[in-house]
């Protein structure tokens, strides 16, 4: 909630701006809700990941949204069908989900610090992921990604907000107990990021 509440700070002098010069695409603000659904649902599944699986492994289960943006990109977009029927495209899939489930289950040593519940939730996040650059690039064809990203910003930060607020440690304020340090990581990940 704070990372992104921090970067949708950083976004909305844009929005503001381009506001109140008449400057705001058309139609910007409903085309902007699929994406952020999808991001928005990633981002609470993948925030809680690290609480049944080992950071490695979840990170590398976001890697799900290779697929997931490949399948919706064929669904969606008629240009992209054209790898259908490349065999070196499905070989490349293929590999990468034989690697994946290679990973997770076939390793020579059993995996330290997952659970089922840490694998299902890695994986999920990682295809929202997929299906939110996917959305982007459905709903807001035409939209400088500035812009795009700052609507999109403003709504996943509204909902984790909410979010934090209600189920958070202490309603978000368990962040006043950072060190400085943490503090300047946490600011440069909401702007990095």
């Amino acid at each position: 909630g704070w990372r992104y509440g921090l970067s949708a700070l950083m976004w909305l002098p844009l929005l503001v701006v381009l506001a109140a010069r008449g400057k705001l695409p058309k139609g910007i603000w409903w085309r902007a809700i699929p994406p952020a659904l999808f991001n928005t649902l990633g981002q609470i599944l993948y925030a809680q990941t690290p609480y049944y699986i080992g950071p490695a492994l979840g990170g590398f289960l976001i890697r799900v949204s290779l697929v997931s943006s490949t399948l919706g990109a064929f669904v969606l977009f008629a240009d992209e069908r054209a790898l259908l029927r490349s065999g070196v495209f499905w070989a490349g899939l293929l590999a990468v989900v034989a690697g994946s489930v290679g990973t997770v289950f076939l390793g020579s040593a059993p995996i330290q610090g997952a659970t089922g519940a840490g694998i299902i939730l890695g994986a999920t996040s990682g295809m929202l992921f997929g299906l939110y650059g996917v959305a982007v690039r459905y709903t807001m064809r035409g939209i400088p990604a500035m812009t795009s990203f700052s609507v999109i910003s403003l709504y996943t930060a509204t909902a984790l907000v909410v979010c934090m607020v209600i189920w958070g440690e202490r309603g978000g304020m368990a962040v006043l107990d950072l060190s400085g340090f943490n503090w300047l990581m946490l600011i440069t990940s909401a702007i990095v990021g």
